[in-house]
């Protein structure tokens, strides 16, 4: 085929950035032609999105995830590869704390569990998602659905690629609070992926989308040995493609 079809589902619109790069760099022989389903183009420019932004969100689309792709084929669209993203740290969050309701095939939240792994939680986390989809009833059974799932936050993978002389620093055991205040306490010259604002995080777009877009195959590499689960994810996407 000449292009790969890979339709997005993330959290929200920055995670878009780094898994687009991830997809091209981890296959530079290829060619891919994206489609952001959740959010899209018109609800990222807006600012405004029926099911909300956030791992909600992409409860919301997955529950519906067949009608949502009838309708996209009758609008011209269609998928060879879709990935879904929520980041590693819903495994600690309830579905209440999102104000869903789950139906009796999801699996329970949250999915945390002291005595295992990193990489063993989001294995739980990803069964958790799995159930929100029901594949077997969703799309076709000749589409190939991967997710991404990074720990604790795609903003590891971000910082990673942006604050070179942090690197040791940076892993997949930083919790978020810790994280948070690294972003913090980066300097303007440093350039910034989060600011407070009204004591409320903020994010740079703009940032975020420029550091993407310094990915390198190399680079690549070198972070799927600090990152098990991007090597995972670029791992499964190697056995689809």
């Amino acid at each position: 085929m000449s292009e790969i079809r890979t339709g997005i589902i993330s959290e929200g619109p920055l995670d878009q950035f780094i898994i687009q790069s991830i997809i091209v760099q981890s296959f530079p022989e290829k060619t891919f032609l994206f489609h952001n389903i959740s959010p899209t183009e018109d609800e990222i420019i807006s600012n405004s999105k029926i099911e909300g932004f956030g791992w909600g969100s992409v409860f919301r689309i997955c529950s519906r995830l067949k009608n949502k792709i009838e309708m996209l084929k009758a609008a011209g669209y269609e998928f060879d590869l879709l990935v879904i993203h929520v980041d590693g740290d819903v495994m600690f969050l309830t579905y209440e704390s999102a104000r869903l309701t789950p139906s009796s095939n999801n699996l329970s939240l949250p999915c945390i569990n002291n005595n295992l792994s990193i990489f063993q939680n989001c294995k739980q986390l990803r069964n958790v998602v799995e159930s929100w989809t029901d594949q077997q009833h969703s799309i076709p059974t000749h589409k190939k659905i991967e997710y991404c799932i990074p720990y604790i936050n795609s903003d590891i993978w971000f910082a990673y690629i942006l604050y070179e002389d942090s690197r040791v620093f940076l892993s997949e055991s930083l919790d978020k609070e810790i994280l948070d205040r690294f972003l913090l306490s980066r300097t303007k010259k440093e350039k910034r992926l989060i600011r407070l604002q009204n004591k409320k995080i903020k994010k740079n777009p703009k940032v975020y989308r420029e550091t993407a877009e310094k990915l390198s195959y190399a680079l690549l590499q070198d972070m799927r040995t600090h990152f098990k689960q991007l090597d995972f994810f670029c791992s499964n996407l190697s056995q689809i493609i």
